[in-house]
């Protein structure tokens, strides 16, 4: 599973997990807040950078083939039922009953908007990534151990019955089983055999789970912590650079050049746009940066 948990040597995984969750929250909440083209397009560019600098380039891909559909889906959706654009690029009559017709501005909304979604997906990603189970765990109790514990379970459950399709599917291929090459309903049917072991095999992890948690009587009492997470000066400049973010994030969508118009024509970009999607990237950036100075005093120690 491409996406789990493996420590690596560089900042991101030796920063207290609170600092890391923040600036995931971050990141989604500038995807969610920008609406100018070339914010987003920063935005997008600078978290997947980040990925990719914490040592995390299968995950990196792996989630981008997944995410990669539905910006497709979103541009044709949203090129096909909303016509309020003035450029008209194709016009298809359907029996001479209706017409669908594809406009630029719709084409270049629906491509924001899902490179806008991508942004979101890619930094849970990173969280899922960077941040362990136990960690959550640990981040969560103050919410009572009940929720702690839903949530952590919740989280891992998709990459845990991953890992197992993944090894039954494996085995079903060593044993030379015709399931690769069969198609349409034969292959809708040959899943079934893999799915029914998914089943049991979820259902015996459901068991081992419960009488693990009673025999160490879970929620009998106060838990332990083993581990505490001590805030260091990276912490805190990391933090620091999060709350700089959201300031110059909030002010920027106040001025007159940060509005953005898609219909019925696209506006213009002017250069005072320009140069504040640059000011928006190098303070995106400064993770990059301190992450590049950690690993080069960790050589030169």
């Amino acid at each position: 599973m491409p996406l789990e948990y493996k420590p690596k040597e560089n900042l991101f995984y030796y920063s207290n997990p609170w600092v890391i969750l923040a600036l995931v929250f971050c990141w989604i909440f500038l995807a969610l807040l920008f609406n100018h083209p070339l914010y987003v397009v920063s935005l997008f560019l600078i978290i997947n950078i980040t990925v990719l600098a914490s040592g995390n380039f299968r995950g990196w891909l792996y989630q981008l083939k997944f995410a990669l559909p539905f910006v497709i889906l979103i541009m044709l959706i949203n090129s096909l039922f909303n016509n309020s654009g003035a450029t008209n690029l194709l016009a298809v009559n359907l029996l001479g009953f209706c017409s669908l017709t594809i406009n630029l501005e719709g084409l270049v909304y629906g491509l924001v908007a899902g490179i806008k979604l991508m942004a979101i997906i890619t930094g849970f990603s990173f969280y899922t990534l960077v941040i362990d189970s136990d960690q959550v765990l640990n981040l969560t109790r103050r919410l009572g151990y009940q929720i702690s514990l839903i949530i952590n379970m919740s989280m891992r459950l998709f990459p845990l019955v991953w890992q197992d399709y993944s090894r039954i599917r494996e085995i079903q291929r060593y044993r030379s089983l015709p399931y690769e090459n069969s198609t349409g309903l034969a292959k809708l049917k040959s899943q079934v055999p893999s799915l029914t072991i998914l089943l049991v095999n979820s259902l015996n992890r459901s068991l081992q789970t419960a009488e693990s948690l009673y025999s160490r009587g879970y929620g009998s009492g106060p838990s332990t912590v083993y581990s505490t997470y001590k805030w260091q000066l990276t912490d805190y400049v990391l933090l620091g650079n999060i709350f700089l973010m959201a300031a110059v994030a909030l002010w920027s969508q106040f001025q007159p050049w940060s509005f953005y118009f898609y219909y019925p024509n696209l506006a213009s970009i002017d250069m005072a746009s320009v140069l504040t999607a640059l000011f928006l990237s190098i303070i995106l950036s400064l993770p990059l940066l301190l992450n590049w100075s950690f690993k080069l005093w960790q050589r030169l120690k």
